[in-house]
């Protein structure tokens, strides 16, 4: 039975590629597309390192990480996390710079889990946490890769930059939180029937 969740917090609660798109170009000047990569900057012929660099700046300059509203749905997908009983884990791989700012985004939305970590090895944060069965939601194909591998429950949130890629995938967090719902009282039902059986002297 699914007990834990481990959800992301940029392409699955927070929309960061329009965000970015917006934000970079206004300082760039210059009408960016919005990302269909995973490396944005590639698309905007920029460096990695002019990338990054320009989204620290802008996180201090603009508090970009506390600028745009949950993705759709979000709230009612968190909702339905709550009300299944399920401890929510946010593992998000934000740098230093935004960990503030996400701190008062999340409280801003009362989007409070249970544990929040700021880690690009999100799987090994899940297994240090010894939870007894876990369910992941993120957008990066090599963290749902990692979760799968580590024995969690992988989904792929589904956006332009990992379309392309074969996986168990959702579109909102609430079908995300339905999935599971349906997986426990399967669970449930499996559980309960063997404990008959077992009463029943059936072996």
């Amino acid at each position: 039975m699914i007990t834990d969740v481990a959800v992301d917090i940029d392409g699955v609660l927070f929309d960061f590629a329009t965000t970015v798109q917006k934000h970079f170009s206004e300082y760039f000047q210059t009408a960016f597309p919005r990302p269909t990569n995973w490396e944005f900057y590639e698309q905007w012929n920029l460096s990695a390192k002019q990338f990054y660099d320009t989204l620290d700046i802008l996180t201090y300059e603009r508090d970009l990480f506390n600028d745009s509203a949950p993705l759709p749905k979000t709230m009612v997908g968190w909702q339905a996390l709550r009300e299944q009983g399920l401890r929510i884990h946010i593992i998000t791989h934000r740098s230093p710079t935004a960990y503030a700012q996400t701190i008062k985004w999340l409280e801003r939305y009362r989007l409070t889990p249970d544990t929040l970590h700021f880690s690009g090895q999100k799987a090994d944060i899940i297994n240090a946490l010894a939870v007894d069965e876990c369910a992941s939601i993120d957008d990066h194909v090599f963290q749902y890769n990692e979760y799968r591998d580590s024995g969690v429950h992988g989904y792929l949130y589904t956006q332009p930059w990992n379309a392309q890629y074969a996986g168990r995938r959702v579109n909102t967090l609430p079908e995300f939180a339905n999935i599971i719902k349906t997986h426990n009282e399967y669970w449930q039902m499996e559980h309960n029937n063997t404990l008959m059986e077992i009463g029943n002297g059936v072996r």
